[in-house]
């Protein structure tokens, strides 16, 4: 599961569009442990394009830990989203 979402995120720097469906088929994967790597991938690049997949993952998804980790990813893309939104308190503040 790692090695295919770290692939798919080089794959996102390069063409986006066939990386973009690569990820959403993970989201979709099976199990469990695709879907918390894709979403890892969705979280650390900020992908605001599959917030819909995410927050039904959040409501809908079988495996608890894929809904408590699709939450806080949704909640993350929300932010980032928000144009007044106030730095993330994980990240170094940019001076």
């Amino acid at each position: 599961n790692r090695p295919r979402a770290n692939a798919i995120q080089s794959l996102m720097k390069m063409r986006a569009g066939d990386a973009l469906a690569a990820l959403s088929n993970m989201l979709h994967d099976p199990r469990p442990a695709q879907r918390i790597s894709a979403l890892w991938v969705v979280e650390v690049m900020g992908l605001v394009e599959l917030a819909r997949q995410v927050a039904e993952a959040a409501v809908s998804d079988a495996d608890d830990r894929v809904k408590q980790r699709a939450d806080r990813v949704i909640h993350d893309l929300m932010r980032i989203m928000d144009p007044h939104r106030q730095p993330h308190p994980a990240l170094p503040q940019q001076t």
